[in-house]
């Protein structure tokens, strides 16, 4: 004789809407990772055709930040922690032309310094150091969807 399965207590309605929560938040951080991944690549696309090399970069760490999308749901820790290295690796940027940052993803906000050399209208000399806002926002997207799947399984 099979068994019936009881209907939903008090008690476990807690945890199903915990689990619902935890993967919404999953799918919305897999949507904005590919967002500002496919962004990224996009807007880097004809500078890359060109063959520009912060924008082949800027390619390649969209294609990261994709693969890293699509792991956040079919494998969460693989998928987190490429999704971290992702934002990581957005942070820092250094640009040695007006190209920008190989590594900024669009949308990015420099914090930082730039210096720009002019001669006859035209740039030689060109650099930009500092920090992305953006990466750092993103790295806290992902530890904070971290933090809470840890809490779900404590």
């Amino acid at each position: 004789m099979a068994s019936i399965p009881s209907a939903p207590t008090a008690a476990s309605a807690p945890l199903d809407a915990t689990a619902l929560r935890h993967r919404r938040n999953r799918l919305m951080l897999c949507g904005v990772t590919a967002l500002v991944s496919a962004a990224g690549i996009a807007t880097s696309l004809g500078a890359a055709t060109a063959g520009e090399l912060p924008a082949i970069c800027r390619i390649v760490m969209g294609v990261v930040g994709l693969t890293a999308g699509a792991l956040l749901w079919f494998r969460p820790t693989l998928g987190w922690w490429l999704g971290c290295a992702w934002a990581l690796a957005q942070i820092p940027v250094f640009a040695w032309s007006p190209a920008g940052s190989p590594t900024a993803q669009w949308p990015s906000l420099l914090l930082g310094f730039t210096s720009k050399t002019v001669v006859n209208g035209t740039i030689t000399a060109y650099s930009a150091i500092g920090v992305n806002a953006v990466g750092l926002v993103l790295f806290s997207l992902y530890q904070r969807w971290r933090s809470s799947a840890d809490r779900r399984a404590a």
